[in-house]
């Protein structure tokens, strides 16, 4: 199986016509331990990551292509017009100013480039960080008490009362943003940037992805369903420099 990161670089080349040479600056906004970083580096690309902290299991070998985003001012460590590309992977859902987030993106990226971020939208079916169905119901104490006590929460609740493991699942998601496309492209004309969002296009050119088996299979009435189905996918932003 293609590695995620691998399959965004060639999304960005096959459909959105972007230019990323052989050995080509990539970076991993919101890279963690650095899968993704190590995975582009075995492809021969000059891969980088970027997160506000580091776990612990981060390899030595990938450390020195890691970068801290300071938390004050959220200024990305690298000079305009670095990158051929960049991507992120559920990042976006975690990030408070979003404003800024883009416009940094957006600076670091060479002419041209784009970068991609995939993340869950408000109507993604089942909720991450407390494994809940619909994420904008995932806020109600109602609604997380119910599901807690059916027994269905996250694994560090296990152990806890109903009320204690509602009073978990609400401090977690008080630290995830579910923004409707609307506030999306509200932010990016606050930010002076570019957006777009490709999530049926990128899922149907996935011909493994269950969108895409399903297109093939619906003929004349592929285009409406896939339609009404890509309201239900997780996000795919594209941001243009």
């Amino acid at each position: 199986m293609i590695p995620p990161a691998l399959a965004d670089l060639a999304f960005a080349r096959d459909l959105l016509g972007v230019n990323i040479p052989a050995g080509g600056r990539v970076l991993d906004f919101g890279c963690g331990e650095g899968r993704s970083v190590a995975a582009l580096l075995a492809a021969g690309y000059d891969a980088s990551g970027a997160d506000i902290f580091f776990p612990p299991t981060v390899p030595d070998e990938l450390r020195a292509r890691l970068a801290l985003i300071p938390q004050v001012g959220l200024r990305l460590p690298y000079a305009d017009a670095t990158f051929d590309f960049a991507f992120s992977d559920q990042v976006f859902e975690h990030v408070e100013v979003p404003e800024v987030a883009i416009r940094e993106l957006t600076r670091i990226l060479k002419p041209g480039a784009v970068s991609v971020h995939r993340f869950p939208g408000p109507l993604y079916p089942v909720e991450g960080h407390v494994g809940m169905p619909l994420p904008f119901l995932c806020r109600s104490p109602a609604w997380l008490g119910f599901w807690c006590a059916l027994g269905r929460r996250p694994p560090q609740c296990r152990s806890l009362t109903v009320a204690e493991s509602v009073a978990e699942c609400r401090r977690i998601m008080s630290l995830v943003y579910y923004r409707s496309k609307h506030e999306w492209f509200g932010i990016a004309v606050r930010a002076g940037v570019k957006i777009e969002f490709r999530e049926r296009e990128e899922s149907l050119w996935r011909s493994a992805s269950r969108l895409g088996r399903l297109n093939r299979r619906l003929g004349p009435l592929a285009r409406p369903v896939t339609a009404v189905l890509s309201l239900f996918l997780q996000r795919y932003m594209v941001i243009r420099h």
